[in-house]
């Protein structure tokens, strides 16, 4: 796996430095929302104890946590998935679909490798989001859960940790589509009206660490849906994602407890 990110390392340095636009793609600062603050404002003798945040934490709780609540995330994201796949292709407009304009099998690492030549940025990039890769199995939910709940991490409930319920990929042949493509997803970063609004990146193309990508969490507001629901976006450089694909496989079999979970 350490080879890997050595090559990926080394595809990402002449992605940047084969384009007069790559100067910029590495400089967006890593950034989020400032959090809002939490300090209790009822009446003192209203205070929450340490005792009752215990019991926040007590097996029932932990249990809807991990199951409840997994499932519900997860049937929110299915209701979501058709707006969020479709407004992504109005934000990048002529994007190919991943694994089905090369002649390779969709998922394929060399599915990304070698698109056909276009002009408008938009066709120089390919959408990722086919729905069972998008919404995020409840299972994988479950686990991130159970791993924030024994590291006993942020509060009740833990599925808050869960940002990528729904997620997507685009791919982006050259550092001029690369730009394009970040700028119709951040839109308008005053709006706070628009269907999708970022609220985190993490610049990892430009801090050159693995895997060298940008990955933006967005509030997104799915007709179905009262309220928006945390998506996640990540932005890759073509040539990278093919070996990303090669080391995700790697990290399924490290990550399985068993045979069975691969």
């Amino acid at each position: 796996m350490n080879g890997t990110s050595e090559v990926m390392a080394r595809r990402c340095a002449s992605f940047l430095a084969a384009e007069p636009g790559a100067r910029t793609c590495g400089a967006w600062p890593t950034s989020r929302r400032p959090r809002r603050s939490r300090r209790w404002r009822g009446p003192t003798c209203e205070r929450p104890s340490t005792a009752s945040r215990r019991r926040a934490r007590a097996p029932r709780a932990r249990a809807l946590d991990r199951g409840c609540l997994a499932e519900l995330l997860r049937a929110l994201a299915a209701a979501s998935y058709g707006d969020f796949e479709a407004h992504l292709r109005r934000l990048v407009p002529g994007a190919r679909t991943y694994g089905e304009d090369t002649g390779a099998e969709p998922g394929s690492p060399l599915a990304a490798v070698k698109p056909p030549p276009a002009r408008a940025w938009g066709a120089r990039c390919a959408l990722k989001c086919a729905r069972d890769m998008s919404v995020k199995a409840a299972p994988r939910m479950t686990a991130k859960i159970a791993e924030a709940c024994e590291g006993g991490g942020g509060d009740w409930p833990h599925c808050a940790r869960v940002t990528d319920a729904l997620r997507a990929s685009v791919l982006c042949d050259d550092a001029e589509a690369f730009w394009h493509c970040f700028l119709a997803i951040r839109g308008d970063p005053a709006d706070e009206a628009q269907t999708l609004r970022v609220v985190r990146l993490r610049n990892k193309l430009g801090a050159g660490k693995t895997p060298f990508n940008l990955h933006v969490n967005g509030l997104f507001r799915p007709s179905a849906l009262a309220d928006p629901i945390l998506v996640e976006i990540q932005i890759w450089a073509t040539p990278i994602m093919a070996l990303n694909d090669v080391s995700h496989a790697q990290y399924e079999v490290v990550r399985a407890g068993a045979p069975g979970d691969i």
